[in-house]
């Protein structure tokens, strides 16, 4: 059996594109007498990427730095999701993030997006919350990963006063009790 026009294969050093593409077979004999004429629909799909985060240590307020590093066997453009949860994963709310979360290039597969917690958050201070990032090329959508995080964004419940000798008036309250103990 002979193959005219001549067979093209791809390597690992070309990238094919992801989508469905139409091809004209003719095959003939070796004096490339054209005999039979057939097309058939080529469809070459792209592995979705997978990402990994990584967990902040202690409690965090305000900015939320979340290193990653993504994995992509294409290595195509990738973008991110974040997204957060308050209630162990049962509803998801959009992550107000900074950084790179479209069209992320190979070179910057190791990277990290500052979640602006205090924007989401505003006046909370919740143990446990569920952070997720799910990472998207052409491909489709891509393995996520989550992380626990621990958020106090709070407004400190204090007062420092200073001042030289002599005696002054404050006045203040406290939106919460003070006991003995706390004061």
């Amino acid at each position: 059996m002979y193959f005219y026009p001549p067979t093209y294969f791809l390597d690992r050093q070309h990238t094919a594109i992801a989508g469905v593409f139409a091809l004209l077979l003719l095959l003939g004999n070796s004096d490339r007498a054209l005999g039979v004429e057939s097309s058939l629909a080529l469809t070459i799909l792209q592995d979705p990427p997978s990402i990994a985060i990584y967990q902040p240590t202690g409690v965090q307020t305000g900015n939320v730095t979340v290193p990653y590093v993504i994995s992509d066997t294409d290595n195509s453009l990738v973008g991110l999701l974040a997204e957060y949860s308050v209630d162990t994963g049962s509803t998801w709310q959009a992550a107000t993030v900074t950084g790179d979360t479209s069209d992320i290039a190979p070179a910057n597969y190791d990277g990290s997006v500052a979640w602006a917690s205090g924007t989401d958050l505003s006046g909370q201070d919740i143990y446990g919350i569920w952070l997720r990032i799910t990472p998207r090329d052409s491909g489709g959508w891509g393995t996520a990963d989550t992380t626990f995080i621990d958020i106090d964004n709070l407004s400190p419940q204090w007062i420092a006063a200073e001042g030289n000798s002599g005696e002054a008036t404050f006045r203040f309250w406290f939106d919460e009790p003070v006991s003995e103990s706390t004061a």
